[in-house]
């Protein structure tokens, strides 16, 4: 992961959802699982000074 030196204002959002792989099998019915080990996705939405 990079790390950056820049400030950023203090209104910064963060989301956290699990990522998943999903399997649609030929009932109509899918299957989800978690992708990998390290699963959990975060996002942050962030402005720059």
């Amino acid at each position: 992961m990079e790390t950056f030196h820049w400030k950023v204002r203090p209104d910064m959002n963060g989301v956290s959802e699990p990522k998943v792989v999903t399997v649609k099998l030929g009932d109509g019915y899918e299957q989800r699982r978690k992708a990998r080990l390290n699963n959990q996705l975060s996002t942050y939405s962030v402005t720059i000074r």
